[in-house]
């Protein structure tokens, strides 16, 4: 788990009332993400990341579990740790085990990335008391709105059982992603050549 960029807030009517108390604190208006991986039963989070839109985690999340494995999907849920009750669920991807790795005699175990992967939720406009859109949150129906994206990598190695879920990554890991953070500006032009069956109501002159 690298980084995220433009991780929106999801303010529940409680942290409405809160932020009005903190009105003059910028910081309430950034989310506290963390990352939320599982996987056959197993779970391991990262840590919290306050008051920020464009986390940088640079964490290791291990999982240990048997292969193959009867359970198809790797679930991935961002979630904002919340000042008062609950924490709010962001958005939530699956990753295909099957889509991820190749199980032929030359094929490969599940391996993925770095690559950014964009993620999806309800629309912002909803809160809690008329969010009838939740379930784009928690993955049960495919999101509309964007949410922003993840720069993420999986990687599957068969080894020994290991108690330490959450490893710091090492520099030259780090190093490694700066390739994939490069950004290009451009422009898009388009061209209207001709129109037809246009509604005489609707135009003023030819």
């Amino acid at each position: 788990l690298y980084l995220a960029e433009d991780i929106p807030t999801v303010d529940s009517f409680m942290d409405a009332i809160t932020n009005v108390f903190h009105s003059g604190d910028e910081e309430m208006d950034y989310p506290d993400p963390y990352v939320v991986m599982s996987f056959a039963g197993c779970e391991v989070k990262s840590t919290v990341m306050h008051c920020s839109d464009n986390p940088e985690w640079y964490q290791i999340l291990k999982i240990s579990s048997q292969f193959p494995s009867m359970c198809e999907r790797i679930k991935i849920q961002i979630r904002d740790c919340g000042h008062i009750g609950s924490d709010k669920i962001i958005c939530t991807r699956f990753a295909s085990v099957t889509a991820l790795s190749c199980l032929e005699n030359d094929g490969f175990l599940p391996t993925f990335g770095p690559c950014f992967v964009n993620i999806y939720g309800a629309p912002l406009e909803n809160n809690e008391l008329q969010d009838k859109f939740k379930d784009m949150n928690t993955g049960k129906v495919e999101g509309v709105a964007y949410r922003g994206r993840v720069l993420m990598q999986l990687k599957t190695s068969l080894s020994e059982l290991t108690d330490r879920a959450v490893d710091a990554m090492i520099e030259e890991d780090r190093m490694y992603a700066n390739k994939f953070m490069r950004k290009r500006k451009y422009r898009i032009y388009g061209t209207f050549y001709s129109a037809t069956l246009i509604c005489s109501s609707l135009v003023d002159s030819p």
